[in-house]
């Protein structure tokens, strides 16, 4: 049975397949489209069913496009792409699209956000919160976490950024380490063991503690009492001055680690302004 194009549900399967096209990936897909990556599945599962055709080979951790796959996504991305730009036209809206990872929109960005908006007027900012890099066709400008040496190419300098421990108030006289605190970690012991190992403080401590796959929960959680959490500064300081947080101890360590700006065309005047505008802002 050949499906009805003109079917919304149809449309939308494709919009889920042409995202996951892109990104090679189901969960980055889902990512993407705010979604969980069964959902993303699903949509693709019944699209190939109504298809009759197999689109992707869907492997241990990543799924390869069959030949009827390229040759879908070769029409669906750009049908969207005009659609979007069309869509827009009518609207008269600009939207920008900024991936930034979720400790810099929480700490940082989104307060600044509505400002730069309104400056623009008509415009909408659509944030893709992502950990690590994402691919540079879905977003006008990224910022990223970076090493500092060497530094991304293309990429503009934002701000540097340097380690501290952060606690809940108020802060222990004796070092940290011998006490009961505990520290807190995102995703692995690294930037503790970083931090320990500049600090002169012993590395065994890193060892213990709990590990979260968020890391605005780490900070979260050290200023609720639980613990102690690596704090990037700037971000952090904030929640320093405001008194949500104190500093644990006052070694302070450069990561070797930078937020950059990397836009996609630079020829867009939209992306080169809020690159613009993101610097202004970092310097303040």
């Amino acid at each position: 049975m050949i499906p009805d194009v003109k079917d919304p549900a149809f449309m939308s399967a494709l919009s889920f397949f042409d995202c996951a096209a892109r990104h090679l990936s189901f969960s980055r897909a889902a990512a993407e489209l705010g979604v969980t990556p069964s959902a993303v599945s699903h949509r693709i599962a019944a699209l190939e069913r109504a298809l009759e055709q197999r689109l992707f080979i869907r492997e241990t951790r990543s799924v390869r496009l069959t030949p009827e796959g390229a040759e879908l996504a070769q029409a669906t991305q750009p049908m969207l792409d005009e659609l979007d730009a069309i869509a827009k036209r009518i609207t008269g809206r600009n939207v920008l699209r900024v991936s930034a990872g979720p400790s810099l929109s929480a700490l940082w960005l989104l307060r600044r956000l509505n400002h730069f908006e309104d400056s623009i007027g008509n415009l909408r900012i659509d944030l893709v919160h992502a950990v690590g890099p994402v691919d540079p066709r879905t977003v006008d400008v990224s910022i990223l976490w970076a090493r500092a040496t060497p530094p991304p190419a293309n990429a503009t300098l934002l701000f540097d950024t340097h380690y501290v421990p952060v606690t809940a108030p108020p802060a222990e006289t004796t070092p940290f380490w011998e006490t009961s605190a505990l520290p807190l970690h995102f995703r692995d012991r690294k930037p503790w063991r970083h931090w320990l190992g500049a600090a002169g403080a012993p590395l065994s401590y890193a060892d213990k503690g709990e590990i979260f796959d968020d890391p605005n929960l780490v900070i979260e959680a050290a200023a609720q009492g639980r613990g102690i959490a690596i704090g990037i500064l700037p971000l952090a300081q904030p929640l320093i001055d405001s008194g949500r947080l104190t500093i644990a101890h006052h070694t302070v360590v450069d990561p070797n680690m930078r937020f950059w700006i990397l836009t996609t065309d630079q020829r867009n005047e939209l992306s080169s302004s809020f690159k613009a505008w993101l610097i202004d802002q970092a310097a303040v």
